[in-house]
């Protein structure tokens, strides 16, 4: 494997990495940094839905890394395999 290969493989998976997360993160940070409470306003939080909303975001974040695993696991294994293959 050449390292023009290795440095296309390391720009797919940052690229696929940005892409999944800023697809779950960008409302989050929106709605978290979009609007300006005053101290009153935010003594009125409800922080049990805060904290259950922020749970839900750990569980869909901990899912996208899971995929990028899964998806960095399956090219390692096909590359392990094309190495092979080239060395036959």
């Amino acid at each position: 494997m050449n390292q023009d290969t290795l440095n296309d493989l390391g720009n797919y998976l940052n690229l696929r990495f940005q892409t999944l997360l800023k697809r779950h993160t960008e409302s989050d940070a929106s709605s978290r940094y979009g609007s300006k409470t005053s101290l009153s306003e935010d003594q009125n939080r409800d922080y049990k839905k805060l904290y259950e909303d922020l749970k839900r975001r750990n569980k869909r974040l901990k899912e996208t890394l899971q995929e990028i695993r899964e998806e960095l696991e399956k090219i390692k294994k096909q590359n392990c395999r094309n190495y092979l293959r080239a060395l036959l």
